[in-house]
């Protein structure tokens, strides 16, 4: 069943737009796409080429057209020329206008109840959990995980059809006004506030005003649900008018809300949770303990009651609540494969996603994608079926093990190399598992089907300590920059030293999937690996090594030259190797502005501009740079005008004398932020990727990256007098309850960290470290912390500890802590479905 179809003229008709071209095999539109890379059928599609402060739609044309799609709506008409005539071309004023406009127009297509969240935080749990506990009755439509944006919430709406009776969608808002158009895209029926709170402060006077704008989303609803307690948001409902065209059904410890909270009591299983609702008391049990799942917990309990649902029944779909996996997790697999883990999850959506993660790889010739039946999708199985098949067959996708009844029912439909299984038991006893080697595989599994035993047998368990990076927070910090360069102004993402150890090749196919210009390493055989990868982005080699010109020349990668010896030896290779070589050599060269470490010099300029007119037909120039000694030091800031000068003026002379522009980068992540005049052409951000201002001003504006954690080995009671750990450095007073720890020294965490100097977190709860670090393991003393059990994740850095404080405590700075994990610790990759 398809979700949505609109003919040329319809089109043409809600967008407002201007036909430029109409190929006379146009056909219905099936499909809307806004990213070139996520096309999967694109003979049915429509390509909406949007526009943003760093990229533009338009670029893309022709990449699209190589995919399939033959039908367009542009904003540039000049753009439609990069199209052959067999395209249909529309034409609009605003291209995310016209995407709103047809999202709205589908909505109006369906008469069902349409609840939509919004708030500041816990808008995805309550939507999911919602699923969760309406689904058993009721064939829901609810948006992907984190498409909640101007962008997102359309293509989310693209999804209804006639096969669903409920759709809940998420919405959230980051400027004024943004919130009355995904209304009119949206048009809910009921609604749900979850909270206020920081996020995204900066565009908005107080949080008064930003309640205000959030509450637009509910104009036209029949009901919302709130908490009482939080005092923004009701007083905002009363002063807005709504509480007199809206039924209000709210939650909270007062007496005026509808469903009042009379105790809550948390133990080592869950939380019990008492209220009144006018005369009847009701109790639940929660599985969770902490504050956000009983909060969002709280919110889904006050829906069901305002939808009639009879509490028996909610209190036994609450009690049976599992976790949310809210992302796809990169880990190391057996025989050299890499595993996507998403065993919690599976529909149509999310799938498509996480094959966009699983086609960034490049470095796997092959993947494979195990997936199991989906569920409540609202479409006829054999429907559902073939759209799997084609999704499959075009996205690349060399082997496929479909698992389930349904799967195994429409087996003929797949033209890829498949194997299917009725079930996951039937997978277990009859798969060779060592026919898995050498390539990446994705597992994407509904709970039901239980696919954690088979990520149990195919991935390396190695280490059971891991460095953890999120690669949505890393995008959360792309965009910040993003944000604060002109559209001009190129990024250049410094890689180098295995990615400041969060590991190199994840991290530069991350950074080229959301199009960089430049990729930064120390090393050539830092480069050779990243080419090995499958990346193409043009990469700089900060040290070029003599004995490694021959592979620089064989991957394309290009070198700093900071003096006559590097230029004279590159020289040299080129000639050693000429017959090989794609000419002309590009080259950075480097200028010493005032760090005194390398760089030509002032007076190096004339000889240096003479010798590479001189070899002109070999060499280009691809960028001149500099570094900044004191940038992240506010009160160096004539010396850093002082080097912005001299680097500027030796600049001048290059280029007057090459003949030619060349990229000019000077700024590194602190002087972006501090110093916007010294852009330029080209910015290189290292360690603000990974959450980290130096300055610290926009510390609360990005997201942590990196975290390290590790697992608890064993618990130990420790009596008065007893002492833990080598040379018996601490020594207990009293009764004292212990976690050993599975990190140690040879991990990267430091002797000095021991003897309480750290804590790390256990289930949220901070443990001072006890005694000496040892090479393999440490103690953390637990004693009152409450639900800690062997095989607990605990956090050594990451949410809770931040790096920069760490790094305090080891007297050093963020860079050297990223860069002393250990090897051995396992990396591993996750990203929000």
């Amino acid at each position: 069943m398809e979700s949505i179809r609109f003919s040329i003229g319809d089109i043409e008709k809600i967008c407002k737009a201007t036909v430029l071209r109409k190929s006379h095999t146009a056909q219905d539109i099936t499909a809307v796409i806004t990213d070139s890379r996520h096309i999967a059928d694109g003979i049915h599609a429509l390509f909406i080429a949007l526009k943003g402060i760093h990229h533009n739609g338009h670029q893309f044309l022709a990449e699209t057209h190589d995919k399939g799609v033959r039908t367009f709506l542009i904003s540039e008409p000049e753009a439609a020329s990069a199209l052959p005539d067999d395209c249909t071309v529309f034409q609009v004023s605003d291209t995310l206008v016209a995407l709103q406009a047809l999202a709205a127009a589908h909505r109006k297509k369906f008469n069902i109840p349409v609840l939509a969240i919004t708030g500041s935080n816990g808008k995805t749990m309550v939507k999911e959990w919602l699923y969760q506990l309406l689904s058993p009755d009721t064939n829901i439509i609810r948006s992907p995980k984190s498409y909640n944006s101007q962008v997102g919430v359309p293509l989310s709406v693209f999804n209804l059809s006639a096969a669903h009776n409920l759709a809940i969608f998420e919405a959230g808002i980051s400027q004024p006004g943004e919130m009355t158009s995904l209304e009119k895209i949206i048009q809910p029926t009921a609604g749900i506030f979850t909270n206020i709170g920081a996020a995204h402060d900066e565009s908005f006077i107080d949080h008064r005003q930003k309640t205000a704008e959030k509450l637009q989303l509910f104009v036209n609803c029949q009901k919302l649900i709130y908490c009482s307690d939080d005092y923004e948001i009701g007083p905002k409902i009363i002063s807005s008018g709504l509480n007199k065209k809206l039924n209000l059904y709210s939650w909270g410890s007062g007496k005026d809300a509808w469903l009042q909270v009379l105790e809550t009591t948390p133990n080592s299983q869950g939380t019990k949770i008492k209220a009144q609702r006018e005369k009847e008391v009701l109790d639940i049990f929660i599985p969770f303990t902490d504050k956000a799942s009983v909060e969002n917990i709280m919110h889904c309990w006050t829906f069901m009651l305002s939808e009639g649902i009879e509490h028996s029944v909610i209190a036994d779909r609450i009690r049976r609540l599992t976790s949310i996996q809210m992302r796809l997790e990169l880990k190391e697999g057996i025989h050299r494969c890499s595993i996507i883990n998403d065993s919690y999850n599976s529909d149509i959506n999310s799938l498509s996603i996480a094959i966009d993660f699983l086609e960034k790889n490049k470095e796997y010739k092959r993947k494979t994608v195990i997936l199991s039946d989906i569920l409540q999708s609202g479409k006829k199985s054999n429907e559902l079926t073939i759209e799997i098949a084609q999704m499959i067959s075009k996205r690349g996708i060399d082997r496929f093990i479909g698992i389930g009844e349904t799967l195994y029912a429409g087996r003929e439909q797949f033209t890829v190399e498949s194997q299917f299984f009725r079930n996951t038991e039937d997978f277990l006893r009859e798969f060779d598992l060592s026919s898995f080697h050498d390539e990446m595989i994705l597992l994407k599994g509904a709970r039901r089907f239980g696919f954690e035993r088979i990520s149990a047998l195919i991935e390396d368990k190695a280490h059971e300590t891991i460095l953890e990076t999120d690669l949505n927070a890393l995008t959360h910090n792309i965009n910040f920059f993003k944000s604060k360069i002109s559209s001009n102004t190129r990024i250049m993402a410094m890689v180098k030293a295995f990615a400041y150890g969060s590991g190199a090749v994840e991290i530069a196919r991350h950074l080229e999937y959301h199009r960089f210009d430049y990729l930064t390493v120390a090393y050539a055989d830092e480069g050779v690996a990243l080419r090995n990868a499958g990346i193409t982005l043009p990469i700089m080699v900060m040290s070029p090594e003599e004995n490694n010109f021959y592979f620089l020349f064989r991957h394309m990668l290009e070198p700093e030259i900071y003096s006559f010896g590097t230029l004279q030896k590159l020289l040299d290779s080129i000639d050693q190797y000429n017959s090989f070589i794609t000419f002309p050599v590009k080259l950075h060269i480097k200028f010493d502005s005032g760090m005194h470490r390398l760089g030509f010099d002032e007076q190096d300029t004339a000889a240096l501009t003479a010798l590479l007119a001189e070899h002109s037909d070999q060499l280009q120039v691809a960028s001149v740079f500099s570094h900044f000694t004191s940038a992240d030091d506010s009160s160096e800031k004539d010396f850093t005008q002082l080097q912005l000068t001299k680097f500027c003026a030796f600049a001048d002379q290059l280029e007057k004398a090459l003949g030619y522009k060349v990229i000019r980068h000077i700024a590194n992540t602190a002087a972006t932020l501090a110093f916007p005049e010294a852009q330029l052409d080209m910015v290189r951000i290292g360690i603000g990727l990974y959450g980290i201002d130096p300055s610290g001003i926009y510390s609360k504006e990005l997201l942590p990256v990196v975290s390290l954690k590790t697992k608890v080995l064993q618990i130990k009671q420790v009596a008065p007098g007893e002492t833990i750990g080598y040379s018996r450095m601490a020594k207990s007073d009293k009764p004292r309850t212990t976690a050993t720890l599975a990190i140690g020294y040879a991990d990267g965490f430091h002797r000095i960290m021991g003897n309480g100097n750290w804590h790390v977190y256990i289930n949220g709860q901070k443990a001072p470290i006890a005694g000496n670090i040892c090479m393999d393991m440490c103690v953390a003393d637990i004693t009152g912390l409450t639900g800690v059990s062997e095989g607990d994740t605990v956090e050594i850095f990451g949410a809770h500890n931040s790096i920069s404080e760490y790094a305090a405590k080891m007297n050093t700075i963020p860079y050297e802590v990223l860069t002393s994990v250990s090897a051995r610790v396992k990396r591993i990759y996750i990203q929000q479905d």
